[in-house]
């Protein structure tokens, strides 16, 4: 993928996804429509990495920098950062609660929401794990009412429960100095299941709530998405697994859902109709081809990780940032370079 339009007067990013056989990067910027005009795209062969795990760090280095420098002089600008989509094969993921007594009268605001999440935070240090995404579920008050959203009830105590997903830190340490000897000074991961649900679905469906199959070549993603986050995930190695034991991983992950009775299916793999029939046989959902829209050259399902990237950069990008002096949730935020907790 190579071509360039000329960009609109806003603020332009830049994505990159460095897929199982292809590396693209884009340029480009939202319009009014909400639609992205591309300003400038680039595409190379993906090299040092295999099965999703990184072999040979100056290959994945040219990888990157070759897309990445065409794209920038195609857009005839250097944008200040760049959002990679980000997997890993053996991502963890943990349900952490932290609690906080209220003082006052009792009605909870923001800052009791912060520190509550805070302490959940804590209970999830790992010096092997880097948190790449992390998100309150729910909160209850009182040890008895369960709620998505505290602020102005009144109650003595607050409980937060978040979802926490963390890679392995030499995992996560090998993409950071990938992109610091592409020259990249400020590059910001994005877990690739958040930038898929970003690129197929609409912001109305991820608050009202979707199952999700991401069928990558090197890896698939399997996540619920509700209240504008993800709800619970799994992924796995696509190298590891053929179309029937594929399947079945996907079918015993949403085993207990009833509700949506639909499975979004996108990604690469969703054009092979060995997994198409064996995801179909072995599910109750009606399957739904997931393809992004609003970006012009990028409809296909394929192109659904890279479409959405441009949806979470733009988000990032005219979204203030948390000063350090914030507290302890913005220090974890800037370490783990997990802009999507604070910005969805």
């Amino acid at each position: 993928m190579s071509f360039s339009k000329n960009g609109s007067s806003k603020k332009r990013v830049c994505v990159l996804d460095f897929g199982a056989d292809i590396v693209t990067c884009i340029v480009g910027s939202r319009k009014e429509d909400d639609t992205f005009q591309v300003a400038g795209s680039a595409s190379g062969p993906a090299k040092g990495v295999a099965a999703g795990e990184v072999t040979h760090i100056a290959d994945a280095t040219e990888s990157v920098l070759g897309p990445f420098k065409k794209a920038c002089v195609a857009a005839g600008v250097r944008p200040d950062a760049v959002y990679y989509s980000f997997d890993d094969a053996q991502m963890q993921t943990a349900l952490v609660s932290g609690s906080k007594v209220l003082s006052g009268d009792g009605e909870i605001d923001m800052m009791d929401v912060r520190q509550a999440s805070e302490n959940a935070l804590r209970m999830a240090g790992d010096f092997e794990r880097k948190t790449l995404y992390f998100k309150p579920l729910n909160f209850t008050i009182d040890d008895q009412d369960v709620v998505i959203d505290p602020v102005g009830i009144f109650g003595k105590k607050l409980e937060a429960q978040l979802l926490i997903l963390q890679a392995r830190s030499t995992h996560f340490e090998a993409w950071t100095r990938i992109m610091e000897r592409a020259g990249i000074e400020k590059a910001v991961p994005v877990l690739s299941a958040w930038a898929t649900a970003c690129g197929i679905l609409s912001r109305e469906r991820r608050r009202e709530g979707a199952l999700v199959v991401d069928l990558g070549k090197d890896f698939v993603n399997a996540f619920e998405v509700g209240n504008q986050r993800i709800r619970n995930y799994q992924v796995f190695s696509t190298v590891e697994v053929d179309a029937a034991s594929g399947s079945k991983k996907i079918s015993d992950f949403f085993k207990d859902k009833k509700n949506p009775d639909e499975l979004w299916i996108t990604g690469d793999l969703s054009e092979s109709s060995e997994w198409m029939s064996s995801i179909e046989k072995m599910t109750a959902f009606t399957l739904r081809r997931g393809k992004p829209t609003g970006v012009e050259g990028l409809s296909e399902s394929r192109y659904a990780t890279l479409a959405g990237l441009l949806s979470v950069a733009d988000e990032c990008e005219k979204t203030p940032v948390l000063h350090r002096d914030r507290g302890l949730l913005a220090n974890v935020k800037e370490r783990a370079a997990s802009f999507l907790s604070e910005y969805f």
